[in-house]
C-alpha cells in the first residue's frame, strides 16, 4: 500500500460507511473523531489524487481506484483482527491493534497471514 497511514484511514472509513448509506463529512468526522475542517483538507488531498469525488454540500463517493484501496485496507484490518483475536487478543485489543498494524506489515506478511488463518 503506497498511501501514508491518514488517508488510508480516510479511504477505510468512506469504504465502509458507503456500505451503510451515504457518507458526510460529519458522518466521516464523527466516525474518525475529527474536526469537520480535518475532513475537509482530507478530501481535497483525496479529490486531487482522484481516489474521492464530492459535489458541492453532497455526498463522499470514492472513485474506482479509492474503492480498491479503501476495500484493500478493510480486508487487511479484517483479517489482523481475525488474526490477532485467534491468538486470544480481546476484540477491544484486537481492533486497536490491527488499526496500528494494518498499515506497516509488508504485502508479503499479509499474504502470508492470509494462508495461515485459511488452514486454521
Amino acid at each position: 500500500m503506497n498511501k501514508d497511514k491518514a488517508s488510508e484511514d480516510y479511504l477505510e472509513a468512506i469504504f465502509q460507511l458507503s456500505q451503510e448509506g451515504q457518507v458526510t463529512v460529519s458522518r466521516l468526522s464523527d466516525t474518525l473523531l475529527v474536526s469537520k475542517s480535518a475532513v475537509s483538507q482530507m478530501l481535497g488531498k483525496l479529490k486531487e489524487e482522484d481516489l474521492v469525488t464530492q459535489p458541492p454540500y453532497g455526498s463522499i463517493k470514492l472513485t474506482n481506484k479509492g474503492s480498491d484501496l479503501g476495500k484493500k485496507v478493510a480486508e487487511r484490518h479484517r483479517l489482523l483482527v481475525n488474526f490477532l483475536t485467534y491468538l486470544g487478543v480481546t476484540s477491544e485489543i484486537a481492533e486497536k491493534d490491527a488499526c496500528l498494524m494494518e498499515h506497516g506489515l509488508h504485502e508479503e506478511t499479509i499474504k502470508q497471514l492470509l494462508v495461515f488463518i485459511n488452514k486454521k
